[in-house]
Protein backbone atom coordinates (compact mmCIF):
# COMPACT_ATOMS: atom_id res chain seq x y z
CA UNK A 1 0.00 0.00 0.00
CA UNK A 2 1.04 3.44 -1.28
CA UNK A 3 1.48 5.96 1.89
CA UNK A 4 -0.70 8.47 0.20
CA UNK A 5 -3.52 5.62 0.34
CA UNK A 6 -2.65 4.97 3.93
CA UNK A 7 -5.83 6.21 6.47
CA UNK A 8 -3.69 8.27 8.29
CA UNK A 9 -2.07 10.37 5.61
CA UNK A 10 -5.60 11.66 4.85
CA UNK A 11 -6.23 12.98 8.25
CA UNK A 12 -3.08 14.48 8.66
CA UNK A 13 -3.82 15.99 4.93
CA UNK A 14 -7.35 17.74 6.35
CA UNK A 15 -6.06 19.00 9.66
CA UNK A 16 -3.42 20.56 7.88
CA UNK A 17 -5.15 22.55 5.82
CA UNK A 18 -8.04 23.61 8.09
CA UNK A 19 -5.05 25.17 10.50
CA UNK A 20 -3.48 27.16 7.39
CA UNK A 21 -6.62 28.65 6.83
CA UNK A 22 -7.75 29.54 10.55
CA UNK A 23 -3.89 30.31 11.27
CA UNK A 24 -4.58 33.72 8.40
CA UNK A 25 -2.08 32.56 5.77
CA UNK A 26 -4.67 32.49 3.41
CA UNK A 27 -4.15 36.84 4.08
CA UNK A 28 -1.28 36.61 2.03
CA UNK A 29 -3.01 36.46 -1.14
CA UNK A 30 -3.20 33.05 -2.03
CA UNK A 31 -5.93 32.38 -4.20
CA UNK A 32 -6.15 28.57 -3.36
CA UNK A 33 -6.91 28.92 0.06
CA UNK A 34 -8.41 32.86 1.08
CA UNK A 35 -11.21 34.67 0.83
CA UNK A 36 -11.06 38.30 -0.84
CA UNK A 37 -10.42 40.69 1.61
CA UNK A 38 -13.85 43.16 2.53
CA UNK A 39 -13.61 47.06 1.12
CA UNK A 40 -13.39 49.42 3.65
CA UNK A 41 -16.35 51.33 4.98
CA UNK A 42 -16.90 55.22 3.75
CA UNK A 43 -16.58 57.51 6.38
CA UNK A 44 -19.98 58.97 7.34
CA UNK A 45 -20.96 62.71 7.20
CA UNK A 46 -20.86 64.46 10.80
CA UNK A 47 -24.55 64.17 11.94
CA UNK A 48 -25.94 68.02 12.34
CA UNK A 49 -28.27 69.57 14.91
CA UNK A 50 -30.62 72.46 13.90
CA UNK A 51 -29.94 75.69 16.02
CA UNK A 52 -33.40 75.19 17.41
CA UNK A 53 -33.16 71.80 18.22
CA UNK A 54 -29.68 71.68 20.09
CA UNK A 55 -30.93 74.93 22.42
CA UNK A 56 -33.29 72.01 23.31
CA UNK A 57 -30.74 69.33 23.75
CA UNK A 58 -28.58 71.54 26.50
CA UNK A 59 -28.75 70.38 29.94
CA UNK A 60 -30.06 73.03 32.29
CA UNK A 61 -27.58 73.03 34.88
CA UNK A 62 -28.77 72.85 38.88
CA UNK A 63 -27.30 74.75 41.75
CA UNK A 64 -24.85 71.77 42.54
CA UNK A 65 -23.65 71.79 38.91
CA UNK A 66 -23.02 74.94 38.72
CA UNK A 67 -20.92 75.25 41.62
CA UNK A 68 -19.15 72.39 40.86
CA UNK A 69 -18.14 73.71 37.21
CA UNK A 70 -17.21 77.36 38.46
CA UNK A 71 -18.82 79.42 35.09
CA UNK A 72 -21.94 81.68 34.72
CA UNK A 73 -23.47 82.67 37.86
CA UNK A 74 -21.17 81.32 40.46
CA UNK A 75 -18.28 82.86 38.79
CA UNK A 76 -19.98 86.36 40.18
CA UNK A 77 -17.63 87.88 42.09
CA UNK A 78 -19.53 89.27 45.72
CA UNK A 79 -20.41 92.61 46.12
CA UNK A 80 -17.97 94.47 48.14
CA UNK A 81 -19.90 97.11 50.08
CA UNK A 82 -19.86 100.48 51.61
CA UNK A 83 -22.11 100.70 54.61
CA UNK A 84 -20.97 102.49 57.75
CA UNK A 85 -24.16 103.62 60.32
CA UNK A 86 -23.62 105.08 63.96
CA UNK A 87 -27.21 105.81 65.13
CA UNK A 88 -26.62 107.32 68.18
CA UNK A 89 -25.10 110.16 70.05
CA UNK A 90 -25.12 111.93 73.05
CA UNK A 91 -25.69 115.69 73.31
CA UNK A 92 -24.98 117.65 76.33
CA UNK A 93 -24.37 121.07 77.76
CA UNK A 94 -21.32 121.96 79.61
CA UNK A 95 -21.70 124.34 82.11
CA UNK A 96 -18.13 125.69 83.25
CA UNK A 97 -14.69 123.97 84.34
CA UNK A 98 -12.57 126.88 86.01
CA UNK A 99 -14.44 129.83 86.09
CA UNK A 100 -17.47 130.59 83.90
CA UNK A 101 -17.45 128.66 80.46
CA UNK A 102 -20.10 127.08 78.45
CA UNK A 103 -20.24 124.33 75.81
CA UNK A 104 -22.53 122.21 73.88
CA UNK A 105 -20.85 119.13 73.33
CA UNK A 106 -21.56 115.49 71.45
CA UNK A 107 -19.92 112.39 71.06
CA UNK A 108 -20.96 109.43 69.27
CA UNK A 109 -21.21 106.26 70.10
CA UNK A 110 -20.90 102.56 68.63
CA UNK A 111 -20.74 101.85 65.11
CA UNK A 112 -23.09 99.12 63.10
CA UNK A 113 -22.89 97.60 59.55
CA UNK A 114 -26.44 95.04 59.64
CA UNK A 115 -26.32 95.32 55.79
CA UNK A 116 -26.47 91.61 53.92
CA UNK A 117 -24.68 92.87 50.66
CA UNK A 118 -21.48 93.65 52.02
CA UNK A 119 -19.35 90.90 50.89
CA UNK A 120 -21.96 88.79 49.78
CA UNK A 121 -23.12 87.27 46.70
CA UNK A 122 -27.14 86.16 45.79
CA UNK A 123 -26.04 82.64 45.22
CA UNK A 124 -25.72 80.29 48.31
CA UNK A 125 -21.85 79.75 48.96
CA UNK A 126 -19.76 77.01 51.23
CA UNK A 127 -17.14 79.70 52.14
CA UNK A 128 -15.21 81.29 54.78
CA UNK A 129 -14.46 84.71 54.56
CA UNK A 130 -12.76 87.68 56.33
CA UNK A 131 -13.25 91.39 55.81
CA UNK A 132 -11.33 94.58 56.46
CA UNK A 133 -12.70 98.16 56.19
CA UNK A 134 -11.20 101.37 56.96
CA UNK A 135 -13.31 104.20 57.22
CA UNK A 136 -11.05 107.69 57.07
CA UNK A 137 -12.72 110.26 59.56
CA UNK A 138 -15.84 108.66 60.60
CA UNK A 139 -16.80 109.68 63.85
CA UNK A 140 -16.18 112.56 66.25
CA UNK A 141 -16.04 113.97 69.63
CA UNK A 142 -16.49 117.28 70.53
CA UNK A 143 -14.27 118.58 73.98
CA UNK A 144 -12.86 121.78 75.05
CA UNK A 145 -10.19 123.88 72.71
CA UNK A 146 -7.53 125.81 74.04
CA UNK A 147 -8.26 128.94 75.56
CA UNK A 148 -11.18 130.35 77.19
CA UNK A 149 -13.05 133.42 75.43
CA UNK A 150 -14.32 136.17 77.08
CA UNK A 151 -17.85 136.68 76.01
CA UNK A 152 -19.10 140.45 77.14
CA UNK A 153 -22.69 139.50 76.96
CA UNK A 154 -22.31 136.83 79.63
CA UNK A 155 -19.66 138.98 81.09
CA UNK A 156 -17.48 135.22 81.40
CA UNK A 157 -15.31 133.03 79.70
CA UNK A 158 -16.80 131.04 77.07
CA UNK A 159 -15.33 127.83 76.23
CA UNK A 160 -14.11 127.47 72.81
CA UNK A 161 -14.63 123.68 71.33
CA UNK A 162 -12.55 121.20 69.47
CA UNK A 163 -13.66 118.09 67.44
CA UNK A 164 -11.36 115.14 67.04
CA UNK A 165 -12.52 113.27 64.37
CA UNK A 166 -11.87 108.91 64.74
CA UNK A 167 -10.94 106.25 62.31
CA UNK A 168 -13.11 103.31 62.15
CA UNK A 169 -11.33 100.04 61.60
CA UNK A 170 -13.52 96.85 61.14
CA UNK A 171 -12.62 93.56 61.08
CA UNK A 172 -15.59 90.64 59.99
CA UNK A 173 -15.44 86.84 60.07
CA UNK A 174 -17.76 85.44 57.63
CA UNK A 175 -18.90 82.08 57.61
CA UNK A 176 -21.77 80.46 55.16
CA UNK A 177 -22.97 76.83 54.50
CA UNK A 178 -25.32 75.94 52.24
CA UNK A 179 -28.15 73.00 52.83
CA UNK A 180 -30.92 71.36 50.13
CA UNK A 181 -28.67 70.70 47.86
CA UNK A 182 -26.88 74.46 47.61
CA UNK A 183 -30.68 75.80 47.36
CA UNK A 184 -29.96 77.82 51.09
CA UNK A 185 -27.41 78.79 52.68
CA UNK A 186 -27.11 80.29 56.74
CA UNK A 187 -24.31 83.24 57.49
CA UNK A 188 -23.07 83.87 60.58
CA UNK A 189 -21.26 87.27 60.79
CA UNK A 190 -19.09 88.12 63.64
CA UNK A 191 -17.11 91.69 63.92
CA UNK A 192 -15.27 93.58 65.92
CA UNK A 193 -14.18 97.31 65.49
CA UNK A 194 -11.44 99.52 66.56
CA UNK A 195 -12.84 103.29 66.78
CA UNK A 196 -14.07 105.65 69.37
CA UNK A 197 -14.74 103.44 72.58
CA UNK A 198 -17.95 103.14 73.85
CA UNK A 199 -17.36 103.88 77.60
CA UNK A 200 -15.51 107.30 77.88
CA UNK A 201 -15.01 109.52 80.66
CA UNK A 202 -15.07 112.84 79.78
CA UNK A 203 -13.69 115.05 82.40
CA UNK A 204 -13.14 118.88 82.08
CA UNK A 205 -11.72 119.72 84.45
CA UNK A 206 -9.88 117.99 88.02
CA UNK A 207 -9.72 118.97 91.28
CA UNK A 208 -6.63 119.91 92.91
CA UNK A 209 -6.90 118.80 96.66
CA UNK A 210 -3.25 119.73 97.08
CA UNK A 211 -4.32 123.53 96.94
CA UNK A 212 -6.21 125.33 99.55
CA UNK A 213 -9.64 126.71 98.56
CA UNK A 214 -9.44 129.71 97.14
CA UNK A 215 -11.76 132.89 97.38
CA UNK A 216 -13.15 135.87 95.77
CA UNK A 217 -14.77 138.57 97.49
CA UNK A 218 -15.11 136.54 100.35
CA UNK A 219 -16.44 133.44 98.84
CA UNK A 220 -14.63 130.16 98.37
CA UNK A 221 -14.55 128.13 95.59
CA UNK A 222 -12.58 124.75 94.14
CA UNK A 223 -9.38 124.54 92.72
CA UNK A 224 -10.35 123.14 89.18
CA UNK A 225 -7.37 123.07 86.54
CA UNK A 226 -8.86 122.55 82.77
CA UNK A 227 -8.69 118.81 81.19
CA UNK A 228 -8.98 119.95 77.36
CA UNK A 229 -7.53 116.31 76.64
CA UNK A 230 -10.15 114.21 78.67
CA UNK A 231 -12.75 115.56 76.94
CA UNK A 232 -11.86 114.56 73.68
CA UNK A 233 -12.39 110.54 74.32
CA UNK A 234 -10.28 107.72 73.54
CA UNK A 235 -9.80 104.67 71.28
CA UNK A 236 -10.87 100.94 71.67
CA UNK A 237 -11.10 97.54 69.94
CA UNK A 238 -14.63 96.27 70.73
CA UNK A 239 -16.92 93.63 70.23
CA UNK A 240 -19.83 94.56 67.81
CA UNK A 241 -23.19 93.33 66.69
CA UNK A 242 -23.34 89.52 65.89
CA UNK A 243 -25.75 89.12 62.72
CA UNK A 244 -27.36 85.31 61.12
CA UNK A 245 -28.40 85.39 57.25
CA UNK A 246 -30.61 82.81 55.82
CA UNK A 247 -30.72 82.90 51.50
CA UNK A 248 -32.46 80.60 49.73
CA UNK A 249 -32.53 80.45 45.67
CA UNK A 250 -36.52 81.67 44.77
CA UNK A 251 -35.77 81.26 41.08
CA UNK A 252 -32.55 80.37 38.55
CA UNK A 253 -31.98 80.37 34.75
CA UNK A 254 -28.75 79.16 32.88
CA UNK A 255 -28.11 83.03 32.74
CA UNK A 256 -29.78 84.91 35.61
CA UNK A 257 -31.04 83.78 39.12
CA UNK A 258 -32.76 85.64 41.98
CA UNK A 259 -33.13 84.72 45.88
CA UNK A 260 -33.85 86.31 48.46
CA UNK A 261 -33.92 85.93 52.76
CA UNK A 262 -33.60 87.21 56.07
CA UNK A 263 -31.27 88.85 57.96
CA UNK A 264 -31.00 88.77 62.04
CA UNK A 265 -29.27 91.62 63.82
CA UNK A 266 -28.48 90.68 67.54
CA UNK A 267 -27.15 93.03 69.62
CA UNK A 268 -23.85 91.50 71.19
CA UNK A 269 -22.07 94.71 70.61
CA UNK A 270 -20.96 96.39 74.28
CA UNK A 271 -23.33 99.01 75.63
CA UNK A 272 -22.54 102.90 75.32
CA UNK A 273 -21.52 104.75 78.24
CA UNK A 274 -20.92 108.71 78.63
CA UNK A 275 -19.81 110.39 81.84
CA UNK A 276 -19.47 113.84 82.08
CA UNK A 277 -17.79 116.00 84.74
CA UNK A 278 -18.39 119.84 84.74
CA UNK A 279 -18.53 122.27 87.30
CA UNK A 280 -21.20 125.18 88.39
CA UNK A 281 -20.51 128.42 90.49
CA UNK A 282 -21.59 131.84 91.20
CA UNK A 283 -22.23 133.09 87.70
CA UNK A 284 -21.41 136.81 89.44
CA UNK A 285 -18.91 135.78 91.01
CA UNK A 286 -16.82 133.37 88.27
CA UNK A 287 -16.43 130.36 90.58
CA UNK A 288 -16.71 127.16 90.57
CA UNK A 289 -17.95 125.75 93.87
CA UNK A 290 -20.33 121.96 92.78
CA UNK A 291 -18.59 119.46 90.96
CA UNK A 292 -21.40 118.11 88.82
CA UNK A 293 -21.38 114.55 87.27
CA UNK A 294 -23.69 113.27 84.37
CA UNK A 295 -23.77 109.55 83.03
CA UNK A 296 -25.40 108.61 80.46
CA UNK A 297 -26.27 105.06 79.78
CA UNK A 298 -27.39 103.44 76.69
CA UNK A 299 -28.09 99.81 76.39
CA UNK A 300 -27.27 98.43 73.26
CA UNK A 301 -31.21 95.83 72.88
CA UNK A 302 -32.17 95.97 70.09
CA UNK A 303 -32.87 93.57 67.88
CA UNK A 304 -33.51 93.79 64.45
CA UNK A 305 -34.88 92.05 61.24
CA UNK A 306 -34.26 92.74 57.84
CA UNK A 307 -35.60 90.41 54.77
CA UNK A 308 -34.20 91.30 51.20
CA UNK A 309 -34.06 90.02 47.69
CA UNK A 310 -31.48 89.91 45.37
CA UNK A 311 -30.45 88.85 41.95
CA UNK A 312 -27.36 88.36 40.11
CA UNK A 313 -27.19 87.72 35.86
CA UNK A 314 -24.30 87.12 33.49
CA UNK A 315 -25.44 88.09 29.74
CA UNK A 316 -22.13 86.73 28.48
CA UNK A 317 -18.83 85.17 29.71
CA UNK A 318 -16.94 88.26 30.66
CA UNK A 319 -19.81 90.37 32.06
CA UNK A 320 -21.87 89.99 35.27
CA UNK A 321 -24.22 92.13 37.54
CA UNK A 322 -26.16 91.83 40.62
CA UNK A 323 -27.66 93.66 43.16
CA UNK A 324 -29.78 93.48 47.00
CA UNK A 325 -32.51 95.13 48.21
CA UNK A 326 -33.20 94.97 52.31
CA UNK A 327 -35.51 96.73 54.72
CA UNK A 328 -34.01 96.48 58.12
CA UNK A 329 -36.95 96.60 60.46
CA UNK A 330 -35.67 97.53 64.74
CA UNK A 331 -37.91 94.73 66.77
CA UNK A 332 -37.53 96.69 70.01
CA UNK A 333 -36.34 99.78 71.76
CA UNK A 334 -33.33 100.52 74.28
CA UNK A 335 -33.32 101.64 77.35
CA UNK A 336 -31.81 105.05 77.99
CA UNK A 337 -30.52 105.80 81.67
CA UNK A 338 -29.23 109.43 82.60
CA UNK A 339 -27.62 109.65 86.24
CA UNK A 340 -26.56 112.90 87.96
CA UNK A 341 -24.96 113.54 90.65
CA UNK A 342 -22.90 116.64 93.09
CA UNK A 343 -20.16 114.43 94.52
CA UNK A 344 -18.00 117.47 95.61
CA UNK A 345 -19.06 121.00 96.90
CA UNK A 346 -17.26 123.79 98.72
CA UNK A 347 -17.15 123.07 102.75
CA UNK A 348 -20.12 124.90 104.16
CA UNK A 349 -22.55 125.09 101.12
CA UNK A 350 -25.62 123.52 101.93
CA UNK A 351 -27.39 121.50 98.69
CA UNK A 352 -30.44 121.33 100.27
CA UNK A 353 -31.10 125.38 100.50
CA UNK A 354 -30.32 125.41 96.74
CA UNK A 355 -33.74 126.13 94.88
CA UNK A 356 -34.50 124.61 91.12
CA UNK A 357 -36.48 126.66 88.90
CA UNK A 358 -39.50 125.28 86.92
CA UNK A 359 -37.96 122.85 84.51
CA UNK A 360 -34.99 121.65 86.54
CA UNK A 361 -34.03 119.47 88.91
CA UNK A 362 -31.90 118.93 92.21
CA UNK A 363 -29.19 116.44 91.65
CA UNK A 364 -29.10 113.23 93.17
CA UNK A 365 -31.97 111.89 90.54
CA UNK A 366 -32.15 109.27 87.18
CA UNK A 367 -34.42 109.84 84.43
CA UNK A 368 -35.06 106.55 82.16
CA UNK A 369 -36.24 106.62 78.49
CA UNK A 370 -36.78 104.80 75.67
CA UNK A 371 -34.72 104.85 71.98
CA UNK A 372 -35.98 103.49 68.95
CA UNK A 373 -33.71 102.90 65.88
CA UNK A 374 -35.22 103.83 62.35
CA UNK A 375 -36.12 101.70 59.49
CA UNK A 376 -33.68 101.57 56.55
CA UNK A 377 -33.79 101.06 53.54
CA UNK A 378 -30.68 99.34 51.33
CA UNK A 379 -30.14 99.37 47.91
CA UNK A 380 -26.96 98.22 46.41
CA UNK A 381 -25.84 96.97 42.57
CA UNK A 382 -22.61 96.72 40.54
CA UNK A 383 -21.42 95.85 37.61
CA UNK A 384 -18.31 93.83 36.31
CA UNK A 385 -16.01 92.35 33.85
CA UNK A 386 -13.83 89.51 33.91
CA UNK A 387 -10.54 90.91 32.29
CA UNK A 388 -9.15 87.45 32.55
CA UNK A 389 -10.37 84.02 33.39
CA UNK A 390 -7.53 81.21 33.33
CA UNK A 391 -8.85 78.32 35.10
CA UNK A 392 -6.04 76.04 33.78
CA UNK A 393 -3.29 78.65 35.98
CA UNK A 394 -1.87 76.97 39.07
CA UNK A 395 -2.47 80.57 41.16
CA UNK A 396 -4.30 83.40 39.06
CA UNK A 397 -7.11 82.15 37.63
CA UNK A 398 -8.88 85.42 37.00
CA UNK A 399 -9.41 89.28 37.39
CA UNK A 400 -12.36 91.00 37.66
CA UNK A 401 -12.87 94.88 38.52
CA UNK A 402 -16.40 96.36 39.46
CA UNK A 403 -17.97 99.12 40.17
CA UNK A 404 -20.89 99.31 42.49
CA UNK A 405 -23.59 101.86 43.82
CA UNK A 406 -24.63 102.07 47.68
CA UNK A 407 -27.48 104.12 48.29
CA UNK A 408 -29.34 103.75 52.06
CA UNK A 409 -32.28 105.97 53.12
CA UNK A 410 -33.96 106.12 56.42
CA UNK A 411 -37.50 105.54 55.82
CA UNK A 412 -38.80 107.36 59.28
CA UNK A 413 -37.65 110.39 61.37
CA UNK A 414 -35.19 109.54 64.26
CA UNK A 415 -36.09 108.96 67.67
CA UNK A 416 -34.74 112.03 69.45
CA UNK A 417 -34.62 111.51 73.47
CA UNK A 418 -34.89 115.21 75.44
CA UNK A 419 -33.57 114.00 79.46
CA UNK A 420 -34.12 115.78 82.18
CA UNK A 421 -31.49 118.83 82.89
CA UNK A 422 -30.74 119.74 86.40
CA UNK A 423 -31.42 122.76 88.69
CA UNK A 424 -30.53 125.81 86.76
CA UNK A 425 -29.47 128.33 89.76
CA UNK A 426 -26.38 128.55 91.71
CA UNK A 427 -25.63 129.49 95.06
CA UNK A 428 -23.37 132.72 95.39
CA UNK A 429 -22.02 134.14 99.09
CA UNK A 430 -22.42 137.22 99.79
CA UNK A 431 -19.94 139.76 101.56
CA UNK A 432 -22.09 139.35 104.45
CA UNK A 433 -21.41 135.34 104.73
CA UNK A 434 -24.93 134.59 103.58
CA UNK A 435 -25.93 132.61 100.33
CA UNK A 436 -28.10 134.14 97.65
CA UNK A 437 -29.10 132.08 94.63
CA UNK A 438 -28.44 133.61 91.35
CA UNK A 439 -30.75 131.94 88.35
CA UNK A 440 -28.34 130.59 84.95
CA UNK A 441 -28.89 131.37 82.01
CA UNK A 442 -31.15 128.18 81.13
CA UNK A 443 -29.51 125.70 79.74
CA UNK A 444 -30.40 122.96 77.19
CA UNK A 445 -31.54 119.22 77.99
CA UNK A 446 -29.33 116.68 77.66
CA UNK A 447 -30.14 114.44 74.60
CA UNK A 448 -29.62 110.76 72.81
CA UNK A 449 -30.40 110.08 69.71
CA UNK A 450 -29.56 110.09 65.81
CA UNK A 451 -29.39 113.75 65.43
CA UNK A 452 -29.15 114.19 61.09
CA UNK A 453 -32.51 112.51 61.30
CA UNK A 454 -33.78 111.60 57.47
CA UNK A 455 -30.37 110.55 55.65
CA UNK A 456 -30.03 109.67 52.02
CA UNK A 457 -26.24 107.89 51.59
CA UNK A 458 -25.31 107.16 48.38
CA UNK A 459 -21.50 106.09 48.08
CA UNK A 460 -19.31 105.06 45.14
CA UNK A 461 -16.65 101.76 45.29
CA UNK A 462 -14.86 100.86 42.95
CA UNK A 463 -12.43 97.95 43.51
CA UNK A 464 -10.90 94.06 41.99
CA UNK A 465 -11.23 90.96 42.69
CA UNK A 466 -8.54 88.57 42.27
CA UNK A 467 -9.41 85.01 41.50
CA UNK A 468 -6.98 82.58 43.29
CA UNK A 469 -6.49 78.68 41.98
CA UNK A 470 -10.76 78.74 40.93
CA UNK A 471 -11.05 78.28 45.11
CA UNK A 472 -10.46 82.02 46.38
CA UNK A 473 -11.09 85.53 46.26
CA UNK A 474 -9.09 88.19 47.22
CA UNK A 475 -10.60 91.45 46.48
CA UNK A 476 -10.03 95.36 47.11
CA UNK A 477 -11.74 98.44 46.66
CA UNK A 478 -12.17 102.27 47.52
CA UNK A 479 -15.42 103.93 48.37
CA UNK A 480 -16.23 107.86 48.55
CA UNK A 481 -19.47 109.09 49.60
CA UNK A 482 -21.45 111.46 46.50
CA UNK A 483 -22.82 113.69 48.44
CA UNK A 484 -22.11 116.19 51.83
CA UNK A 485 -23.34 117.61 55.05
CA UNK A 486 -25.38 114.77 57.28
CA UNK A 487 -25.52 112.77 53.88
CA UNK A 488 -22.09 111.88 54.01
CA UNK A 489 -20.77 109.58 56.89
CA UNK A 490 -17.25 109.34 56.26
CA UNK A 491 -14.38 111.12 54.12
CA UNK A 492 -13.32 107.81 52.27
CA UNK A 493 -12.71 104.05 52.71
CA UNK A 494 -10.46 101.28 51.78
CA UNK A 495 -11.45 97.79 51.79
CA UNK A 496 -10.14 94.48 51.39
CA UNK A 497 -12.04 90.56 52.00
CA UNK A 498 -10.98 87.55 51.36
CA UNK A 499 -12.77 84.20 50.76
CA UNK A 500 -12.31 80.82 50.74
CA UNK A 501 -14.74 78.42 49.03
CA UNK A 502 -14.82 74.69 50.32
CA UNK A 503 -17.78 73.15 48.25
CA UNK A 504 -16.97 72.06 44.74
CA UNK A 505 -13.83 72.50 43.09
CA UNK A 506 -14.86 76.22 42.02
CA UNK A 507 -15.53 78.64 43.97
CA UNK A 508 -18.97 80.80 43.74
CA UNK A 509 -19.57 84.40 42.02
CA UNK A 510 -17.39 86.93 43.20
CA UNK A 511 -19.33 88.93 46.25
CA UNK A 512 -20.39 92.14 46.17
CA UNK A 513 -17.58 94.51 47.92
CA UNK A 514 -19.51 97.03 49.37
CA UNK A 515 -19.05 100.15 51.39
Amino acid sequence: MCYHEHPFFRFYLIAAVSWICSAGIAQADWPLFCRPRPACPTPLEPLTVPPEEKKLLEPVLTPVTTAALGDGLTSVPNIQGNLLGAGKSVRFFVNRTEGRGFLFDNGTTNVTNAKVADNNSPIPQDRIGFRYNFFHNALSVTGLGDTPRFDPFIQGNVEPSRTRLYDVQMYTVDFEKTFLDGLCSLQLRVPFATTVSSDLNLSFGSIDPSLPIITQDGSPALNVTRTPGETLGHEATEFGNMQVIFKSLLWQEPRWAISGGLSLGIPTAQDTTVRVADYIGSLALNLSQIQRVREFHIENETWALSPFLAFVAVPNSRWFTQGFMQVEFPLNSSDVVLRETLPTAIPGLNLKRLVVAPGGKLPPFEDRAQLNEQTLLHLDWNIGYWLMRRPENRFLTGIAPVLELHYTTTLNDADIITLQKSFPVVPAKLPNGSFDFLKLASEPSPQVGNFRNRMDLLDLTVGTTFEIANRSTLAVGVAVPLRGGDNRTYDWEFQAMFNYYFGGPRIAPPNILGN
